[in-house]
């Protein structure tokens, strides 16, 4: 997989902050995209690579981003992100008590790798679909997450 020179570029963000940054800043716009993770209005196994850069807590449908972000990547496309866990809460995947409303995002909190780790292998990126993840702990509250799709895909 050669990831050095994308054919196309494409940003997602259901809020359009990466837009206003490139319409501010004058930058060159790549093809953009307002959508919801969880709906990603892409075809199946069409995308190389996804980066989602502290952004995992934030989605108010965890569980169903993570499996259209496996749906949409080819195979052997990678899927990067971090995000953020506080391991001093200890409760698995508790909400913080925001409503979830179109208005409103939930914030989800890690307990720590392992439960990151198990829910990108269920959307997908597990041994079974010939994928491979790997959640490493960064400092003290940040994780790194390297998924990659199976060469069998599987969407």
């Amino acid at each position: 997989m050669n990831l050095a020179y994308p054919s196309i570029i494409v940003l997602t963000d259901y809020y359009c902050l990466l837009w206003n940054r490139f319409a501010k800043e004058s930058l060159p716009f790549p093809e953009f995209i307002r959508c919801d993770s969880a709906k990603l209005p892409l075809r199946s196994d069409s995308i190389s690579a996804i980066h989602a850069g502290a952004a995992m807590h934030c989605w108010p449908n965890l569980n169903e981003s993570l499996s259209e972000i496996y749906r949409v990547l080819k195979p052997g496309g990678a899927f990067f992100a971090s995000t953020f866990f506080t391991p001093s809460i200890g409760a698995r995947g508790r909400r913080s008590g925001l409503k979830q409303s179109a208005n409103q995002q939930g914030f989800y909190l890690f307990a720590d790798e392992q439960e990151i780790y198990e829910l990108v292998t269920k959307a997908g990126f597990s041994e079974e679909t010939g994928s491979q993840c790997v959640v490493r702990k960064e400092g003290n509250r940040c994780a790194i997450v390297k998924a990659v799709k199976g060469r069998g895909g599987g969407s």
